[in-house]
């Protein structure tokens, strides 16, 4: 599995990365971005003429991009690849306004809970599969 953190603080960066790499084992690869220029960057590559990354995890509040607009910014180039946002704020009304828009979900910034953040991340994932025949 592929997944681009989109997130500016280093500390965050790390934090997600030692939560999730124990759960994935050698099944993940991560690529790290501290701003939405960077991320594009990552996002515009291909493997075999298919996106590259499985999910992006996404941080809200970036140097060149804030709030809703962080996410809408990503799903509008590509509306297909889950986005599991990442917050401080524990504003309901916009956890659920950007669920209604296209995240495959919301968490508030607290990772103590690493086996939950990997269920989080996993199911976002399979969410967006597509069904083989």
């Amino acid at each position: 599995m592929n997944i681009l953190i989109v997130e500016d603080d280093p500390t965050d960066r790390e934090l997600l990365i030692e939560c999730l790499i124990d759960s994935f084992l050698s099944e993940a690869r991560f690529r790290t971005a501290s701003n939405l220029e960077e991320a594009f960057g990552y996002l515009a590559r291909t493997l075999d003429g298919e996106p590259y990354f499985d999910v992006v995890l996404l941080d809200l509040q970036l140097p060149d991009s804030a709030g809703r607009n962080t996410f809408v910014a990503i799903h509008e180039g590509y509306p297909s690849l889950p986005i599991v946002v990442l917050s401080h704020n524990t504003d309901r009304d916009l956890a659920v306004d950007l669920i209604h828009a296209g995240a495959a979900d919301v968490i508030i910034k607290n990772y103590s809970n690493p086996l939950d953040l990997f269920r989080r991340v996993l199911f976002a994932v399979e969410r967006q599969a597509k069904p083989t025949l």
